[in-house]
């Protein structure tokens, strides 16, 4: 089968989880025997990773920086808006790659810069679209903070007019999928529950596992890893994490963001906060190793939560928002524990009550036994059959 994976971005250039999503599809479809093509933005010279053919659109007059860094005026935001949502450049470029791939279906992911345009291109040649909706801005069309009126009328008149092309609706998450059926986009399409899955070695988290469970637990690590964005409920759990008056309890925080001040000013006044900064994969999975306990307060409804199937392979267990993506997730594997993020006592009840061996050492065996289904290739074998 040839498959033909579309996003915004694409390796090198990770923006975050949906990125590394679509790469794990892309590489899975490649190893499960298929022929796939990625098409994203131009933002590096790639042309072949890991196996998986590259094309990399030129985004004509999109402007990639004011899109990712929120640069310029209105008038300039307005043009690219306008660009965005209707990119007759990329349009082209997509026949283009059609006509010469030959695709039997395209899966379509995140869509900044590229537009729904895309859609149309796709039905006008007879490709099956699969589309898996890993946030809302197809919903809200909200691309950049001025939540400008005009943006948003425009944007909802493009994805709607383009989304009736659309022949199957996925999304990570029951929340984000129940978001997408009751919109008013997407009028043709059928909708179907297909969970995220990340690459990692059952063995390894096995041992990881066992070796934490026999651990003698003298002081208790929480771990925060993420943007340092509001939402992100970064704050709450600081002001949270001041409440416990033992020096048993240490935060460590790593990312970066419009926080990131305040968070080093935590640091200053708790001497048992520590801040890492940005950090690579590999050095935050040394981190996960290291950490008992994995915090993720988020204040919005995440559409997914990988940070959370991250920190349950590498033997942490979890104390994460109630709601969305990450409640799915944690009551699914129940490998740990569920809060109102925005209720500062309820959070700091709960850092404390997680730090007991009995507790870490109940959850873990929760998580020993069911974090199998969060494999990547059972993700695959899901979209195989909706690929059908």
């Amino acid at each position: 089968m040839k498959v033909l994976v579309i996003n915004s971005y694409y390796y090198p250039n990770i923006i975050g989880g949906a990125e590394r999503s679509t790469q794990l599809i892309a590489e899975g479809m490649k190893r499960a025997g298929h022929d796939v093509m990625v098409f994203c933005l131009k933002h590096a010279k790639d042309e072949e990773v890991n196996g998986v053919k590259i094309y990399r659109a030129n985004p004509g007059k999109f402007n990639v920086d004011i899109r990712i860094n929120d640069k310029g005026n209105f008038f300039q935001k307005l043009k690219n808006k306008l660009v965005e949502t209707n990119n007759k450049t990329i349009y082209k470029e997509l026949i283009k790659v059609i006509d010469e791939f030959k695709p039997d279906v395209a899966h379509l992911n995140n869509l900044y810069g590229l537009s729904p345009i895309v859609w149309k291109a796709l039905k006008e040649k007879g490709v099956k679209e699969v589309q898996t909706v890993r946030d809302y801005w197809f919903f809200d069309g909200f691309s950049y903070k001025s939540k400008n009126f005009l943006f948003k009328m425009y944007h909802k008149h493009y994805f709607k007019k383009y989304s009736k092309f659309v022949d199957i609706v996925t999304a990570p998450s029951l929340a984000t999928l129940d978001v997408a059926k009751k919109s008013n986009l997407f009028k043709n399409a059928k909708f179907h529950f297909v969970n995220n899955g990340i690459e990692f070695d059952l063995n390894k988290t096995f041992e990881l596992i066992n070796k934490k469970k026999n651990q003698n637990i003298n002081e208790y690590t929480y771990l925060f890893a993420g943007t340092l964005v509001e939402k992100k409920g970064i704050l709450n759990l600081i002001e949270a994490f001041n409440l416990l008056k033992d020096n048993k309890y240490k935060l460590k925080i790593c990312g970066d963001g419009p926080l990131k001040d305040k968070v080093i000013e935590a640091t200053s006044k708790n001497s048992n906060i520590t801040y890492l900064g940005k950090i690579n994969k590999e050095q935050l999975y040394k981190e996960y190793e290291s950490s008992n306990i994995v915090v993720v307060p988020s204040l919005w409804v995440e559409p997914f939560g990988m940070v959370v199937i991250e920190a349950m392979i590498n033997g942490c267990v979890v104390i994460g928002t109630n709601y969305g993506g990450i409640h799915e997730i944690i009551s699914n594997i129940k490998g740990g524990l569920e809060v109102d993020p925005n209720n500062i006592n309820e959070l700091s009840n709960a850092l404390k009550a997680v730090a007991d061996t009995n507790v870490i050492n109940d959850l873990l065996t929760k998580i020993e036994k069911s974090i199998d289904c969060y494999q990547i290739d059972n993700t695959i074998k899901k979209y195989l059959e909706l690929y059908k």
